[in-house]
């Protein structure tokens, strides 16, 4: 675990943090279950009443105490040609997540009932047939990009011997990307910006010419340090805003535990909520760093904000080779999918990929291989559905209110008299 093998603490203690975290998440899930218990005889149809609670607990998840979204259970339809893409566009992963919950509640006294299998065809169904609708169109012309994956490890990451290596091997891989934009992984230059030598920016920059190059590093001023995606030639940066708890800022209440960790740079400042975007070719792109992408809020205000194309740089060495590479890919098309946008991602250690508006993947890097990937985005503009509405909060809101008109239904309904669909 990075906790034990990058943050300094014993395995115990690693164990320890991470089985904590996970019983807070699962108290979400708890809470629904338990609700879930106390209104299934009441509610009509059941099944409807762990959806409903299963999106609002999935949601104050990916909220309160700055949240943690991480494996929404709708994320895992967004396959590439799955047969739910379709209803990302209207109500995203997180209204997906009723829908597979829903299904999974009413299977066991459903399972033999036409009533059941007619409703699962239709969801099947639906999703299926809206795939190929084009909920955006094109805001400007064809843009090639190069996504650069690098393959450091987090150990060789901080050793200060081997940055100039490092340096050789990203210069020749930015002189040789054919992409009017080049996207480099989240922080590849693992020191501060005013710590960058002239010459290191400089050999960088030539080797981008006249091509928009983006690179990842680490930023301080009066407020703190940022996690940093900037463009030299415009000038342009973005600092992350959504941080990873114990690896980027430690919560309230657990000081103690910050104490004994040797993260690098954990004492990190959020950026500010509203900040500029990259223009390329007329046309707004937006970033985000890696966990961000699994606040689909976050993604949504970008895109209602003018974002044509939306990028993301992250590194997943801190984990070594694990299925969370493989996570982050499938969030990354759930946020295309929900936003009929060009999701564009470098990763070191993978996996970096460049995904459709409709899901579809344009280029694909293996898994813990230094590469160079070349596609084409086109721009988009136009809303879908779920941007349009408001997104995972009015999701949830509707959800909300339809359990509340649920409860109070039950309050009038005797126990013993409720049907079981």
């Amino acid at each position: 675990m990075a906790l034990a093998r990058y943050g300094g603490l014993s395995w115990v203690l690693a164990l320890l943090a991470v089985a904590l975290l996970a019983l807070f998440l699962a108290l979400y899930w708890g809470v629904a279950g338990w609700l879930t218990w106390r209104l299934w005889q009441r509610a009509a149809p059941p099944a409807l009443t762990p959806a409903l609670l299963w999106i609002v607990c999935e949601w104050l998840r990916g909220w309160l105490f700055s949240g943690f979204p991480w494996l929404t259970p709708g994320v895992a339809a967004a396959q590439e040609g799955g047969w739910l893409n379709g209803w990302f566009p209207l109500i995203g992963a997180l209204g997906v997540s009723g829908l597979l919950i829903g299904v999974a509640a009413a299977l066991p006294t459903g399972w033999h009932r036409g009533k059941f299998w007619a409703a699962l065809l239709l969801i099947a169904a639906l999703g299926w047939a809206l795939r190929p609708v084009a909920w955006s169109k094109p805001a400007g012309e064809p843009v090639p990009v190069t996504v650069i994956q690098t393959a450091v490890t987090q150990e060789e990451k901080w050793q200060t011997d081997r940055w100039q290596a490092h340096l050789e091997a990203l210069r020749a891989a930015i002189a040789a990307a054919q992409g009017a934009v080049v996207v480099t992984p989240e922080t590849v230059l693992p020191l501060f910006a005013d710590q960058l030598p002239p010459l290191w920016q400089q050999a960088l920059q030539a080797a981008a010419g006249e091509r928009t190059l983006l690179v990842g590093l680490f930023a301080r001023d009066e407020h703190g340090i940022h996690n940093r995606l900037v463009s030299w030639s415009l000038p342009w940066h973005y600092d992350k805003r959504q941080l990873v708890p114990f690896g980027e800022y430690t919560p309230p209440f657990f000081r103690s535990i910050a104490t004994r960790l040797t993260i690098p740079f954990a004492d990190q400042t959020p950026g500010v909520d509203i900040q500029p975007s990259l223009v390329v070719g007329g046309v707004a792109w937006r970033a985000n760093i890696c966990y961000e992408s699994a606040f689909s809020q976050r993604i949504m205000d970008d895109v209602a904000a003018g974002a044509a194309v939306l990028v993301n740089a992250s590194n997943f060495a801190w984990y070594g080779a694990t299925h969370g590479q493989w996570q982050h890919l499938q969030i990354g098309r759930a946020r295309a999918l929900e936003t009929a946008r060009p999701w564009v991602q470098a990763v070191n250690a993978g996996v970096s990929a460049v995904i459709g508006p409709r899901g579809e993947t344009l280029a694909q890097a293996p898994a813990w291989q230094s590469m160079i990937l070349e596609a084409t985005v086109t721009p988009q503009q136009g809303l879908t559905p779920f941007v349009r509405w408001g997104g995972e909060r009015t999701i949830a809101a509707a959800a909300a209110l339809l359990l509340a008109a649920l409860w109070a239904m039950a309050r009038k309904t005797p126990r013993e008299s409720a049907k079981i669909a």
